[in-house]
């Protein structure tokens, strides 16, 4: 750890959060995979001059927005700068559909990052009129998670709408956490008894496990290959109340049925009784208040092993499930990319897609909303902000499952990597699954052969 005049650390190692994701941009520099993007409508267009000044003091509050990361011999380092955010791209887009800006946006957001030069953080204003204003912030996850992405919205147009977007009151607010706290956590908790308790776990939960799903037409599709596609979709309202019915019977969330569903249809796409998705966790659930409105990359994943018995139905895969998440959780502050490491596999080209089927609960601000469609929303000052869905053309693993439920819709993204699957190919899945749930909600007593042929 390398400290400034002042005595706080300047450059220190990343996190095992982070090492996967510098790997998967040391080996494919030119990837923007790994970018993180939000996405906004706010209404009435947003004056630059304020919203800039609002920008600045946000990158002053928080650190890791102003991070840069390079090796030191082998190892690779982070290091704080004190280089002021670049200024918002302010783009003069009055008169464009929303065709233009859809296509506007999508280019800015693949724009891969030069992690040693940075900035890692960019933003990008659209200015379609005075009543209007389209905002694009991307980061490299090395700098941010999903958790961190709403902390950056709040606080960002709590400043726009505030006085301190006049330079007042812009200092750290005391008592927060820095990520080099979090580093020496992490750390710390590896090397001692909780470390060994939670690894001796992830040792015995994935011994002799299956290394990857086995999905047709996967054979010979390159890992490197992070060209993706998202196919959004909604469940019938009469279905998702009887999927809600079904989660509030059993005392669980609608997290653990949308999941056993989707290991259900996995068993019958597979045709393997034995199989790993992996879910993403955030470490500040472990971690006192200081933290929790840390900016950075905390998040972790678990592995979900999913074991198919010939005379199951969906309740008993749905309570296994149930039993498996909470295991899991318990243990989830544990590297699942050491968790990875410690598992036999033969092949090691194999071993960085252990877990590259996903299932992930999206925040309720991330929205269903397509161009037209009412989107999720939220009213900060005299602006009312309205969150859009990032055209993504970049999947950072094979297929990923991305639900929602905001107590009244139920619907998701299917996220994939188009090497693997054709888009008809997805659609056909989606179809498949929805159906799946379907029968759940009419008798989630039925034989999960029963239900294959539903769907």
């Amino acid at each position: 750890m390398i400290e400034g005049r002042d005595g706080a650390p300047r450059a220190y190692p990343l996190s095992y959060s982070q090492l996967p994701n510098w790997r998967v941009q040391q080996a494919n520099p030119e990837t923007a995979a790994m970018n993180e993007a939000i996405l906004l409508r706010i209404r009435p267009g947003l004056d630059v001059i304020r919203f800039t000044q609002a920008l600045e003091q946000l990158v002053e509050r928080h650190l890791m927005l102003r991070m840069r990361f390079a090796l030191v011999g082998e190892t690779p380092l982070q290091w704080v700068t004190d280089a002021r955010v670049a200024p918002p791209e302010v783009i003069d887009a009055n008169g464009w559909d929303f065709s233009a800006v859809e296509a506007d946006v999508r280019r800015a957001l693949h724009i891969p990052f030069d992690l040693v030069k940075g900035p890692n953080f960019r933003a990008r204003l659209l200015q379609v009129g005075p009543s209007e204003s389209v905002l694009l912030l991307v980061a490299h996850h090395l700098l941010l998670d999903g958790i961190s992405c709403w902390i950056i919205i709040d606080e960002l147009f709590e400043l726009y709408s505030s006085d301190r977007a006049s330079g007042n009151g812009n200092g750290i607010p005391k008592g927060r956490a820095e990520y080099h706290q979090y580093v020496h956590w992490q750390r710390t908790l590896l090397a001692g008894p909780e470390g060994r308790r939670q690894r001796t776990y992830w040792r015995r939960h994935l011994q002799g496990a299956p290394p990857v799903v086995s999905l047709p037409g996967r054979e010979g599709a390159s890992i490197n290959d992070d060209a993706g596609g998202v196919f959004p979709f909604e469940i019938d309202p009469r279905v998702g109340g009887g999927l809600r019915k079904l989660a509030e019977r059993e005392g669980i969330t609608m997290f653990t049925v949308l999941l056993a569903g989707f290991l259900a249809l996995l068993h019958e796409y597979s045709n393997s009784n034995d199989i790993l998705v992996g879910s993403p966790t955030n470490d500040r659930l472990s971690l006192g208040p200081a933290y929790q409105e840390l900016v950075g990359d905390c998040s972790n994943r678990i592995l979900v092993r999913s074991q198919r018995r010939k005379e199951d139905d969906f309740l008993c895969l749905l309570r296994r499930t149930q039993v498996t998440v909470e295991d899991a959780l318990r243990h989830h502050n544990y590297p699942i990319s050491l968790a990875i490491e410690d598992v036999a596999v033969e092949d090691d080209r194999i071993r960085p897609s252990i877990g590259d089927v996903g299932f992930n609960m999206l925040p309720l601000k991330s929205g269903l909303s397509e161009p037209g469609e009412l989107a999720p929303q939220m009213t900060r000052g005299e602006v009312t902000i309205e969150f859009l869905l990032p055209p993504r053309q970049t999947s950072r693993r094979t297929l990923v499952l991305e639900a929602l439920d905001d107590h009244v819709r139920v619907g998701g993204l299917m996220v994939y990597r188009t090497s693997v699957f054709t888009q008809e190919e997805i659609e056909h899945l989606t179809h498949r699954y929805l159906a799946l749930l379907w029968g759940v909600a009419e008798d989630p007593a039925q034989p999960l052969e029963r239900l294959a042929r539903l769907s």
